[in-house]
């Protein structure tokens, strides 16, 4: 007798076979269920960060990031920018050039230059206290409004409210600052294209 004629002939007194074909067809239908559902899954998956030195958790998408990160992002950008005295304003502008995205480094890096020159030249120091973040998450904007102190030498020779302007782009995981200025209490976001909010 063959082996053929044995598995055959075991398999149809034991009912196996039936088992076998009745396993194959619930795994192949699972299969494909799950398929299906990792098909129609959303396919931005949200993700919590913790920072290490930043004050909130955050989370971050595919397409966007949320309004904490917008806030806090936009703080240190500000604090960079405007907390400088003529000694600390190289390095201060060098770290806010990093975050600066490549197609708006050159303008960026003008106004670096000169504002840096103007620094020096007036031996001004900037400090700049934020009350307020107005986060626009849908067009990935914030405005910071706060009170900044000018000193010349050690004297304040002026203090004064203002709102800054911050304008991201979110791609691939990676957030980069295409605006930045300040904007009038009247309409905070006056400057809404990026090309003029560098200038």
């Amino acid at each position: 007798m063959k082996w053929n004629d044995i598995s055959s002939t075991f398999a149809s007194t034991t009912g196996l076979g039936r088992i076998f074909q009745f396993a194959l067809v619930t795994l192949f239908c699972l299969n494909v269920g799950l398929s299906l559902k990792l098909l129609g899954k959303d396919a931005a998956p949200r993700t919590i960060v913790v920072p290490a030195h930043l004050t909130e958790s955050f989370w971050v998408d595919d397409e966007q990031v949320s309004p904490e990160y917008l806030t806090q992002m936009g703080q240190f950008l500000v604090s960079l920018w405007v907390n400088v005295s003529p000694n600390s304003a190289e390095f201060q502008t060098d770290e806010f050039l990093r975050y600066v995205n490549p197609t708006y480094q050159g303008v960026i890096k003008e106004r670096i230059k000169n504002y840096i020159a103007s620094l020096k030249k007036n031996q001004q120091s900037n400090v700049f206290y934020p009350y307020q973040a107005i986060p626009d998450q849908k067009n990935s904007r914030l405005i910071l409004r706060g009170t900044q102190k000018i000193f010349i030498g050690k004297e304040a020779v002026k203090s004064e409210e203002v709102n800054y302007l911050l304008q991201f782009r979110y791609n691939a995981g990676k957030i980069t600052l295409t605006g930045f200025c300040q904007t009038e209490n009247e309409d905070l976001y006056a400057a809404k294209n990026p090309k003029i909010c560098t200038q």
